[in-house]
């Protein structure tokens, strides 16, 4: 059965599959802190927490946070620099059409005489 216990630096829920994980020194994965697990940290009757992928061989202990099932965020894709090369051709473009039909519009109406400079 997994033991849940806490990060005493950022407080994450994390659990490892070692039943005698108290005095063992682990590596928080969300803050990347290492400490000792304490009997005060470690958390009892808790159902809810994932099972954390442990590293083997290793003195110190991979622990992972816990996260609720569903609940991730999506990895925001990055834009390759040609489309971000697109992305300011574009808007390069609709600002200069926007000027162009600005002053057009300044023009007509001065020589209309509904706009007047001057006096």
């Amino acid at each position: 059965m997994p033991t849940t216990f806490l990060c005493p630096h950022c407080e994450a829920k994390l659990q490892s599959t070692n039943p005698q994980i108290e005095g063992k020194r682990v590596r928080c994965a969300k803050c990347n802190s290492s400490f000792t697990v304490t009997p005060g940290l470690i958390v009892r009757n808790n159902t809810s927490v994932r099972t954390a992928a442990q590293e083997a061989g290793s003195d110190e202990e991979s622990v992972s946070p816990d996260k609720p099932p569903g609940k991730t965020k999506p990895k925001k894709k990055r834009k390759s620099s040609s489309s971000a090369t697109l992305y300011w051709a574009r808007t390069f473009i609709a600002l200069a059409l926007l000027i162009v039909i600005v002053t057009a519009t300044i023009i007509i109406l001065i020589n209309k005489g509904w706009l007047q400079f001057g006096g």
